[in-house]
């Protein structure tokens, strides 16, 4: 189970981690952001590859961060819906 856990709030940034999130999942993520047209910067860091949990930041332009990471997130559960084995 991957934990969100908020560090850092204002209006246009956001600093949080994801306890149990993996590279690939952050690096999906990251991407997603950056698609959006509203998103200055966005991008996570670990301190340690092995037993640090990813950290990211998001600074938008005019939406709220925490909106931007929203819709980020509901567009990769749908991509990924459309998936089949």
């Amino acid at each position: 189970m991957i934990e969100y856990k908020k560090i850092k709030k204002s209006d246009n940034e956001l600093e949080f981690q994801l306890k149990g999130a993996d590279h690939g999942l952050c690096a999906v993520i990251v991407e997603e952001l950056l698609k959006d047209k509203q998103v200055e910067a966005a991008f996570y860091s670990k301190k340690h590859p092995l037993i640090g949990e990813p950290e990211f930041y998001i600074k938008t332009k005019s939406k709220g961060p925490e909106e931007v990471l929203s819709l980020a997130l509901s567009k990769i559960e749908k991509s990924l819906k459309g998936l089949s084995v």
